[in-house]
């Protein structure tokens, strides 16, 4: 159950992050077909992408750290 949920957050963030990504494409876009006047060229913003999965391996390595560590110690 606990990866179902880890790879529902995933796809939600990822989801959130695309839409925020076109929105801003689109304003963007919107911009510049709204000034008539040749407008300078618009600076690239790069980004880096966050992969969907890559949150939930992480999740995955501290919980097994935590399972290694609990049969350790008790």
């Amino acid at each position: 159950m606990r990866k179902k949920e880890s790879a529902a957050i995933a796809a939600v963030l990822h989801h959130l992050a695309c839409r925020q990504q076109q929105a801003e494409v689109s304003a963007a876009e919107e911009a510049a077909e709204a000034s008539p006047v040749e407008a300078p060229q618009a600076q690239v913003v790069v980004r880096a992408v966050q992969h969907p999965w890559a949150l939930s391996g992480r999740q995955g390595q501290m919980r097994m750290r935590t399972m290694m560590q609990m049969k350790a110690f008790h």
